[in-house]
């Protein structure tokens, strides 16, 4: 593919399918400097007009000359989202310098949360909670409610978000615990503020941290009472699907204001206390790609310089 990258301002018209074939013929980081585009502002093109991109793994996969599934152009959400206007734009030198350190500092983060002396590790007893998961058990006991789930949740905000079932709860503030303390010595700053709960921070980026327990649709089973009036009126008036905790506990970042996020789940060969390294490395990336969107932002909507 020949790099000519157009000059800020100009635009291109594609059609769906052709923007479809370039991002399946090479590579993003190819393909978005010839449009006048940033990886990032390429994938929300595609996102935007239901254009599928190729998964992770799928060009090394290519280059190893396995067989990889080309995906099918799904109809266009709207008529008038199947043509593209793309004005190109310049991705000012900062948004590029942090993306190029992007790949060396993931590096080193990898390499450290790899090395077992590193492990991160739930304790079956916790001598002293961090306060502001002290804070939140306290809250638990005096305020927590019942949702359509069967979990148990607080509406206070300024807790460690928990919406798990009453025998996961100690669980759940176990694995808190360890994530705050661990997210602590490796420089992550934390508070607790705004309707989101618990927050940490690294670049100057805020992520939401919440545990949540997964759920099943069952069956509901109705009360007597319900049943009585059914047989009475012939008419069912109670609901037909009810909702079952599972036990399997998700640990998730979450901007809430962005629709990117990270989480690590339970397993069957692996628990959640075992992943909580991957889980930091997944918030490192998250964090760096949330700076970088956040610069590459700034930059688009800033005025153009005149002459």
């Amino acid at each position: 593919m020949v790099n000519v990258s157009p000059k800020e301002g100009q635009s291109r018209t594609l059609t769906r399918a052709e923007l479809m074939e370039m991002i399946w013929r090479a590579p993003a980081v190819s393909v978005a400097p010839n449009l006048g585009l940033s990886d990032v502002g390429l994938a929300k093109i595609c996102r935007k007009h239901a254009i599928p991109r190729p998964g992770r793994g799928y060009w090394a996969k290519k280059a190893a000359g396995k067989p990889v599934p080309v995906a099918v152009l799904p109809p266009s959400p709207r008529p008038d989202l199947e043509t593209i206007v793309i004005n190109a734009c310049r991705v000012p030198s900062v948004v590029a310098e942090v993306r190029s350190r992007e790949s060396s500092e993931i590096e080193v983060v990898c390499r450290y949360e790899a090395d077992p002396r590193n492990r991160i590790e739930v304790p079956e007893k916790v001598g002293r909670y961090h306060p502001i998961i002290g804070l939140s058990r306290a809250t638990f006991k005096k305020r927590s409610h019942l949702d359509k789930y069967h979990r148990l949740y607080t509406p206070a905000e300024d807790v460690f978000e928990v919406s798990v079932s009453k025998i996961q709860l100690s669980r759940a503030f176990r694995i808190a615990d360890t994530v705050l303390k661990a997210l602590e010595r490796r420089g992550w700053k934390l508070s607790v503020e705004g309707p989101h709960g618990c927050r940490t921070s690294l670049f100057g980026q805020a992520v939401a941290l919440s545990i949540v327990e997964t759920s099943k649709r069952i069956p509901y089973e109705p009360t007597p009472e319900e049943r009585a009036q059914f047989e009475r009126t012939g008419y069912r008036w109670y609901k037909t699907i009810d909702y079952q905790p599972t036990g399997r506990l998700r640990l998730c970042g979450d901007r809430h204001l962005n629709s990117s996020g990270v989480e690590v789940v339970d397993t069957a060969g692996k628990p959640l206390e075992e992943r909580l390294n991957e889980f930091v490395v997944l918030l490192t990336r998250c964090a760096w790609q949330h700076r970088c969107d956040e610069l590459e932002s700034t930059a688009m909507h800033r005025p153009s310089a005149r002459s």
